[in-house]
């Protein structure tokens, strides 16, 4: 299932810049810098996952403790306890948010 529009993730040499763009022909040849304008030095930039992808996952008992420890000692935002637990940034808004109502976090 898709979600939004395609874009493709792309890379100038030239200026150093990655920068994403709509794509609605994949088959075309120059795309061009929005920083300097040129199509020269533009390629294709592959993205690699470095987080595995933890989706439709069950939490374990570890990670639900691990968030719990992080909530209540340290200043961190959702996203950065994303980060460290491996998860997507919605999940862990959402299980806090389950945290939340449960009562075991304030």
């Amino acid at each position: 299932m898709q979600f939004g529009k395609k874009r493709l993730q792309l890379y100038c040499r030239d200026c150093d810049l990655r920068f994403s763009i709509q794509s609605q022909r994949r088959n075309r040849r120059h795309y061009f810098c929005p920083l300097c304008g040129e199509s020269v030095g533009v390629t294709l930039h592959i993205v690699k996952r470095t987080v595995p992808l933890t989706r439709y996952k069950h939490w374990t008992e570890e990670e639900k403790q691990k968030l719990i420890h992080l909530y209540n000692t340290t200043n961190y935002t959702s996203r950065d306890m994303a980060y460290i637990i491996g998860r997507p940034v919605k999940g862990v808004q959402h299980k806090l948010n389950r945290l939340r109502r449960l009562g075991l976090i304030n």
